[in-house]
């Protein structure tokens, strides 16, 4: 099952990294309450967020947490306004 949530939090930066074998892989940072994270993000949000991103700006997170693999990812954000 997957279960779809929402998170507020101060964005800090978009990541892309590439492994050895060529895949790349995308995250973001975040505080949330004077405590600061990164979690996995698609590709799709990179792409369509990474170039307009700004750092230290209120975020909401649309996330998705797949119970069967035990693995929560970002799918969706908004930054400017946090609900």
């Amino acid at each position: 099952m997957k279960i779809k949530f929402n998170v507020s939090a101060i964005g800090l930066s978009l990541k892309e990294t590439e492994g050895k074998d060529g895949k790349k892989f995308h995250q973001i940072s975040i505080d949330q309450d004077g405590e600061a994270g990164s979690i996995p993000l698609t590709e799709e949000a990179y792409k369509l967020h990474s170039s307009t991103f700004k750092k230290y700006s209120p975020v909401t997170l649309t996330c998705e947490y797949n119970d069967q693999y035990k693995y929560c990812r970002v799918i969706g954000l908004n930054q400017g306004a946090v609900r």
